[in-house]
C-alpha cells in the first residue's frame, strides 16, 4: 500500500483520508518500528479496514483527527483524552471529548450508549495518548454516526448516489 496525500486522490479506504502532513506522520510512525511494512499492515487492519464500510469520513492531517458526518455538515475534532464511562438504565455510556467544528465553544463531548459489555470498545486502546487513541475514538464516533443514517433513500438520494458512483 502506498501512502500519499488526499489531494492526489489516494486514500486508504472509503472513509479514511489523509490531508496535509498526515502521510508524512504515518510514514514516520511506521518507520519507528523494526519492520515498517508490518506496522503499516497492522495499522490498516486496526483502523482502515473497519472504516471502509462507513460513509462518515475520518481525516488525519498529521496532528489532528477529524470525523465528518456524512449526512450533515457536522464535524468533530477528536481530542486526545480518555473517554468517561457511566451507567445508564443498565447500559454503558461512553463520553468522548471532541471539539465540534463550526460551533462556538472549545470542548464538547460525544456520547454513545452501548447495549451490553460485548459492544464496548477495548478499554486498553484508550490508555496511551496519541493519534492511535484519537483514531480509535474516531472509529467509534463514525460508526455511531452511520447507525443514524436512514436505510431508505429518496429517489433524489438514489440519483445522487448513482451519479457519485458512476458519473
Amino acid at each position: 500500500m502506498r501512502v500519499s496525500n488526499v489531494q492526489y486522490g489516494q486514500n486508504f479506504g472509503m472513509a479514511f483520508k489523509l490531508k496535509g502532513m498526515g502521510a508524512d506522520a504515518l510514514a514516520e510512525h511506521f518507520h519507528s518500528f523494526s519492520d515498517p511494512k508490518v506496522a503499516e499492515k497492522a495499522f490498516v487492519k486496526e483502523f482502515v479496514e473497519p472504516l471502509k464500510k462507513l460513509k462518515s469520513d475520518v481525516i488525519y492531517d498529521g496532528s489532528n483527527v477529524v470525523v465528518h458526518d456524512s449526512k450533515s455538515a457536522k464535524a468533530f475534532e477528536i481530542l486526545d483524552a480518555k473517554p468517561n464511562t457511566s451507567a445508564y438504565k443498565g447500559k454503558t455510556t461512553m463520553d468522548y471529548e471532541v471539539k465540534a467544528l463550526g460551533v462556538r465553544g472549545n470542548r464538547d463531548s460525544y456520547s454513545i450508549l452501548y447495549g451490553n459489555e460485548k459492544d464496548l470498545p477495548d478499554s486498553s486502546k484508550f490508555e496511551f495518548p496519541g493519534f492511535e487513541r484519537q483514531l480509535t475514538i474516531a472509529k467509534e464516533i463514525a460508526a455511531d454516526l452511520d447507525r443514524h443514517i436512514p436505510t431508505v433513500e429518496s429517489q433524489k438520494d438514489t440519483a445522487n448516489r448513482l451519479k457519485n458512483l458512476y458519473a
